[in-house]
């Protein structure tokens, strides 16, 4: 949903927060239907749009990181683990950068 909304901005960045194994709707990584390649290509289009998808993932949860994090390697974006202490403050500099869109 992010990089359709980024479309025509381009070198925007994406943070992808998550505290689990995507598991509904677009990108569910434990449901019978599984596209292992969701976040190749969703990482394939934001490319193309010059965009950086970058992940933040929670320590000690079972976040997929093998599928998901393949959107941050193929922009150049940053994959994070953090303990769930160390998330507030990196959410705090996040909030620090300007918002454009």
């Amino acid at each position: 949903v992010c990089v359709g909304l980024v479309t025509g901005r381009r070198q925007s960045e994406i943070i992808l927060c998550t505290d689990g194994l995507p598991n509904v709707a677009l990108g569910a990584l434990d449901t019978s239907t599984l596209d292992s390649d969701f976040y190749e290509k969703i990482g394939k289009v934001a490319k193309g749009i010059e965009t950086t998808v970058s992940i933040i993932a929670i320590e000690g949860e079972e976040c997929s990181l093998a599928h998901v994090s393949q959107c941050a390697a193929l922009t150049g974006g940053a994959v994070n683990v953090l303990h769930p202490l160390e998330l507030v403050r990196q959410m705090r500099l996040i909030s620090q950068n300007p918002v454009i869109a």
